[in-house]
């Protein structure tokens, strides 16, 4: 499966540790830092994988992708998005969508990655389009 996701790829947060305490006693509560913006994001890929119409891939899963991030006016990173959002938080967020969309079971099973990350319409990118080229096959 191929294809060709439009819009600002979004990175999973992260969990953040939050000390309450519990009959006087302290105890650790762990929270997700998942905004708005990502869930519509794993919601769009998501969906699109469903559209496919695709039957679920497995047991062991091979995924590429090319994120293709907005460009901002000005950037100390002029060739690459070396800075934030970060490669492997936008590789977490596509894992759960995939899960998500039923295409693999479980992320776990996703086997290989291939994971690129550059601006959209510089160099390696395939559009001058924000989004996420994706493949996903059997391993």
């Amino acid at each position: 499966m191929r294809l060709f996701i439009p819009g600002k790829p979004i990175q999973q947060g992260s969990l953040i540790a939050r000390l309450i305490r519990v009959n006087g006693c302290p105890k650790a509560v762990l929270h997700s830092h998942a905004s708005a913006d990502l869930k519509r994001w794993r919601k769009t890929i998501a969906d699109a994988v469903r559209a496919e119409g695709h039957e679920p891939i497995g047991p062991y899963v091979a995924v590429a992708a090319l994120f293709q991030m907005p460009k901002p006016k000005t950037t100390k990173y002029p060739l690459y998005p070396a800075g934030t959002p970060d490669l492997d938080k936008l590789q977490r967020a596509l894992g759960d969508a995939l899960t998500q969309s039923g295409i693999v079971e479980d992320d776990a099973r996703i086997v290989r990655w291939e994971v690129d990350e550059v601006w959209a319409g510089g160099l390696d990118s395939h559009s001058d389009e924000p989004g996420l080229w994706l493949d996903v096959r059997p391993r």
